[in-house]
This record gives C-alpha cells, sequence and structure tokens, in this order.
C-alpha cells in the first residue's frame, strides 16, 4: 500500500497536483515524502495541535512541511492527538482537496467516512 501510495503521489506531483494527506504514518508518510521528493507540493492536515508532533516518528517530516508547504489543523493549541479528533482532520482534508484517492482503508476507519 505504501509502494502504490507512494507511486501515485509521486505522479501527482509531476502533474502538479497538490498531495493532501494526514501525516499517519505509512501510507500518509509515504504520500508526504514522495510528493517532496519529487519537488512538488504537500499538505499535511493533523488532528492535533500544530506544536504537537504526531506520529513521533513524522516529527522531522512534519517541521519540514511547516517550514516548506503548509501545515494545517482545526485543532487549538494545547490539543494532543487522540482518535476522536481523526474524524474532524480527515472532513478538513476532504474540504480543501478537489478529490480523495482511498488506497486503503479499514471498514470503520476515519478515511471510510472521509469518502462520505
Amino acid at each position: 500500500s505504501c509502494c502504490s501510495s507512494a507511486r501515485l503521489s509521486r505522479e501527482l506531483s509531476r502533474a502538479g497536483v497538490v498531495v493532501v494527506s494526514g501525516l499517519a504514518e505509512g501510507i500518509d508518510t509515504a504520500a508526504h515524502r514522495a510528493a517532496i521528493e519529487e519537488k512538488g507540493w504537500t499538505i499535511a492536515v493533523l488532528g492535533n495541535a500544530l506544536s504537537a508532533c504526531y506520529p513521533a516518528e513524522n516529527r522531522d517530516l512534519q517541521l519540514a512541511i511547516a517550514r516548506d508547504h503548509l501545515l494545517i489543523s482545526e485543532f487549538r493549541e494545547g490539543t494532543p492527538p487522540k482518535s476522536g479528533n481523526f474524524p474532524a482532520r480527515n472532513r478538513t482534508m476532504a474540504l480543501v482537496s478537489q478529490a480523495t484517492v482511498i488506497v486503503d482503508a479499514q471498514e470503520r476507519s476515519g478515511t471510510v467516512s472521509q469518502a462520505w
């Protein structure tokens, strides 16, 4: 899934499309990195305050996106990452996007709610 996400992100970036994703580990990370590697643009939508790095292993990626691309959140400062925030994050992603491509999703995931 990560390979297909990265491949799609690269191709979309080459075509001038801005890649919007949620900075989660796995597919989201692959999509953001591929867009950056292709010298394209990416937007990371967070499910927590802008100052919180989640997941922690994406700290450098989050900082790079904040510095050179766009990092957005609807959550006020001090809001920690928690599962209840992710449906709102996914709605925000849908609102700032013209289309959504779902590479992989569990039946009861926030990704499925974004698709609706």
